[in-house]
């Protein structure tokens, strides 16, 4: 509708048109923000979770290493069986074999 406004309008219906369009842009920039906002929350909750992912798989390898330990020293596997098994771990197959 933009020309028809300059056209009957001249000026008023120019300003008009800036106006409408002033609107758009500002409607734009508000949702822009928005959508950064969001993205800003998700991505620190999801550090947050990465964080504690990050703690827990520590505190698992430590709670192996010392159960490895202990099985070795009770003589329950030995440390060539235990080897292995961490071999096969650290391999990705899980020790199935």
């Amino acid at each position: 509708m933009g020309w028809l406004r300059t056209m009957f309008l001249g000026d008023i219906g120019n300003r008009l048109d800036i106006a409408d369009n002033e609107h758009r842009i500002a409607k734009l920039q508000r949702r822009q923000l928005q959508k950064n906002r969001d993205k800003a929350a998700r991505d620190q909750s999801q550090d947050e979770a990465i964080a504690a992912l990050r703690k827990e798989v520590d505190q698992l390898e430590l709670a192996l290493g010392t159960l490895a330990t202990l099985l070795v020293s009770k003589a329950v596997v030995t440390e060539a069986e235990m080897g292995r098994l961490i071999d096969a771990i650290e391999a990705g197959d899980g020790g199935a074999s």
